[in-house]
């Protein structure tokens, strides 16, 4: 298998594929069962098997959004978009960039009354732009914590 050859797998086999092939971007077309595609996003980045995820949906609203930040994801490209932001997004992944996704207000309003409100803060500086290790050394929370806190919000925010 080329290297650079797209690689198109069920969820079931996602992690050993990639784990196998250990890409640095690794592009999910949520046409899978939206919460095991943002789990997966999740599972790749905390184990560390790729390091970026951009996700291709038809679906970029607000839920997305929030949804793809709390999973980690770098970006969220609209199939409905040109081609070129696609491959721009894989681009800006694998230098360690992305197209955040957009949140409006009433989109993290919304997501306020779902998460648990000790995790509204982490939720905001998603939303925001801050890294992870930011959030951690702003809130004074181990990674650890953090990616399970960050779980339990995606688990609320996805309704399962």
């Amino acid at each position: 298998m080329d290297p650079g050859e797209p690689v198109v797998v069920g969820v079931s086999d996602a992690i050993s594929v990639t784990e196998r092939l250990r890409p640095a971007v690794t592009v999910l077309e949520m046409d899978l069962p939206v919460s095991s595609g943002f789990h997966l996003t999740q599972e790749l980045l905390d184990r560390r098997l790729t390091r970026a995820v951009v996700i291709h949906t038809a679906f970029a609203d607000d839920g997305v959004a929030l949804a793809s930040l709390v999973a980690g994801a770098s970006a969220v490209v609209s199939k409905g978009g040109p081609d070129y932001e696609l491959t721009e997004a894989v681009h800006a992944a694998a230098r360690g960039g992305g197209v955040r996704p957009r949140v409006t207000i009433d989109g993290l309003v919304e997501a306020a009354g779902t998460v648990d409100p000790d995790d509204i803060p982490i939720l905001s500086m998603l939303v925001h732009g801050t890294s992870p290790a930011g959030i951690g050394e702003a809130l004074g929370v181990h990674e650890r914590e953090l990616a399970g806190r960050r779980k339990r919000m995606l688990h609320a925010l996805l309704g399962d």
